[in-house]
């Protein structure tokens, strides 16, 4: 998916895992949770190579097709500085996601947590308004612009994407249900 989708995605994803686990004990007690570590893991373990695969694979649909390598032409010797940044942002932006939220239950003000959800959702919104066929075929420049790229759903990146948040909606439906009123216990 493109870099700003996924960004404001990690955001709704950080915080969600706060509010689906509100009532865990760990969870308000201390910030470094199990909780915490269940973000940590699945960072590294799906987004992470998620982010990295679309942005260095597929960089122009990454940027929403914004920046023409004809204009741009040192743009393609950066895709690696520039994918390690897309996925900083990304994970960075899952823990903002988490932190806010979880400051915002600790202290009782839901506006805490409202305002990262809403401004992810306003982000998602937007790039989808402004931008929704951008996001929707896949390629290179030439080739969206030329009107050659790919719908999302025929090609491999697009699936990707896909699968990735389904997997982030998967795995907080099932922390929600297993540990809604209890925190893992050791033994």
């Amino acid at each position: 998916m493109p870099a700003l989708i996924n960004i404001a995605a990690n955001i709704l994803f950080g915080a969600g895992l706060v509010l689906v686990l509100r009532r865990s004990e760990a969870l308000r007690a201390n910030l470094v949770s199990w909780a915490f570590f269940v973000l940590l893991g699945f960072e590294a373990v799906l987004v992470t190579p998620v982010a990295t695969y679309l942005f260095r694979f597929y960089p122009q649909w990454s940027m929403l097709y914004l920046f023409d390598p004809q204009i741009f032409p040192e743009l393609d010797r950066y895709i690696g500085v520039l994918s390690l940044f897309a996925v900083l942002l990304n994970v960075g932006a899952a823990f903002v996601g988490f932190f806010l939220a979880r400051l915002a239950l600790v202290a009782g003000q839901t506006w805490i947590w409202a305002a990262p959800l809403g401004a992810a959702a306003g982000v998602i919104l937007t790039v989808g308004v402004l931008h929704g066929h951008r996001v929707l075929y896949v390629g290179d420049y030439d080739e969206f612009w030329q009107g050659n790229a790919v719908f999302l759903l025929k090609s491999a990146a697009g699936w990707v994407g896909l699968i990735l948040y389904a997997a982030a909606g998967l795995l907080l439906t099932l922390v929600h249900r297993r540990f809604k009123n209890h925190d893992p216990r050791i033994l």
